[in-house]
């Protein structure tokens, strides 16, 4: 008769484990024959995938690497950073959408649309950041690279307002429990 074994990780990190861990690993293998629960996954994970916690860190990795590309041409440097700076926002506001989304499905299903203060902050946050970025983006088009007028200090305060936009989205992210 031929056997499988089915395992159980203990977590999600191997790097993080122990001594004790790798034994306890050990001690949660089970020899059993493969006819016995054929319904039951050769492996099972003990973690859940949450889409919004993945999609929601690139957003605002691309708007805090914007608003710094932003920097050096408002000291006067080359226009190669505002072209920088333009792209990771594009990417940054085309990335919005589906973490808007996501967000909104993980409220409504995990949270069950919970009328808590910090989701009415974290909605109007993102559709804050949603409607800025796009706006950013199309003023962004009309801007001449290498040119400070007022225009471009415009634009250059949005990103930084997106970029407090992100922090302000992470700090409430963090106060939130996923299980």
């Amino acid at each position: 008769m031929r056997t499988t074994f089915r395992l159980a990780f203990a977590s999600a990190y191997p790097h993080d484990r122990t001594l004790s861990d790798t034994r306890d690993i050990m001690k949660m293998m089970v020899k059993e024959p493969l006819d016995a629960k054929p319904d039951k996954p050769l492996v099972a994970f003990k973690y859940r995938f949450h889409w919004h916690v993945i999609l929601s860190h690139f957003p605002m990795s691309f708007f805090i690497v914007s608003a710094m590309f932003v920097v050096p041409p408002l000291l006067g440097h080359p226009s190669s950073f505002q072209l920088a700076a333009y792209v990771s926002l594009v990417a940054g506001t085309v990335m919005m959408f589906p973490t808007t989304i996501t967000g909104w499905r993980t409220w409504k299903g995990h949270y069950r649309g919970a009328r808590g203060m910090i989701f009415r902050r974290k909605r109007r946050i993102a559709y804050a950041m949603l409607g800025l970025s796009v706006s950013l983006v199309v003023l962004g088009s009309f801007l001449v690279p290498g040119r400070r007028d007022a225009l471009f200090f415009v634009y250059a305060a949005g990103m930084f307002a997106l970029l407090l936009g992100s922090v302000a989205e992470g700090f409430y992210g963090e106060r939130l429990n996923h299980h």
